[in-house]
Formats: structure tokens, C-alpha cells, sequence
């Protein structure tokens, strides 16, 4: 699963954010994203945003991207699947969902956890 920034990222960042909140070093990584197309994490799926793989030498640094800040997700991972708030693994949703609050996690069972992923 792969993600492409949004090419006017760091204009984005600056319209939706204080001044005085401003991170120089986020909009030094947004700078170097924008535009790019980055390989995404799938161990952990969200349905608002991103882990992405390291892209810097420093290997150490991961990323989270927020959904808002991405202008296409290709091979999306999300789609029918589930986010369980009580174990926090992912879950495979069933084909017609009428109840969200009936919705079992397939991993430890528990109903009423799980969260829809977003898909575009």
C-alpha cells in the first residue's frame, strides 16, 4: 500500500495551523514529501491517517500522515476491514453491516469496538 502527498503540502500545513504551533521540523519533512509517492505501514491501519516507512537515512524516524494531507492512496488495505478499539488489531468486516455497534472484532471478539476504516 502506497500513499502520494499532496504536492502543495506544506501550503496545506500552513493554512490549518497557528503560526506559533508551527513545527519547522514537520514542514522540513513536508517539504521533502511533497509530492512524493511513500510506502505505508499496513501493521497498524487507521481511518484518518498514515504510519509511513522510514524515508530519511535515519531510520528511526516514522512518519504519521494525516489522510487530509494525501492526494491518493494506492492499493488501499483498508477497504472491508475494521479497526478495533479494544485490542487495536485490525478486523475483516462482514459484507453487509447494519448495525455498527454489533460489529465483533474477528481477533478478541469484542462488539462495539470496532471503528470503520475510511476509504476514498
Amino acid at each position: 500500500m502506497k500513499i502520494t502527498i499532496r504536492p502543495d503540502v506544506v501550503e496545506f500545513y500552513h493554512s490549518t495551523t497557528f503560526e506559533k504551533n508551527e513545527d519547522i521540523w514537520w514542514v522540513q519533512m513536508l517539504s521533502f514529501l511533497a509530492g512524493k509517492t511513500v510506502t505505508v505501514d499496513t501493521t497498524t491501519l487507521f481511518p484518518d491517517r498514515f504510519s509511513i516507512v522510514p524515508v530519511t537515512d535515519d531510520k528511526s524516524i516514522w512518519l504519521c500522515i494525516p489522510e487530509d494531507m494525501v492526494s491518493n492512496v494506492i492499493d488501499d488495505m483498508r477497504i472491508g476491514k475494521g479497526h478495533c478499539g479494544w485490542c487495536g488489531e485490525l478486523t475483516e468486516l462482514p459484507n453487509e453491516i447494519t448495525d455498527r455497534q454489533q460489529l465483533k472484532c474477528t481477533e478478541c471478539g469484542q462488539k462495539g469496538f470496532v471503528e470503520i476504516l475510511k476509504v476514498r
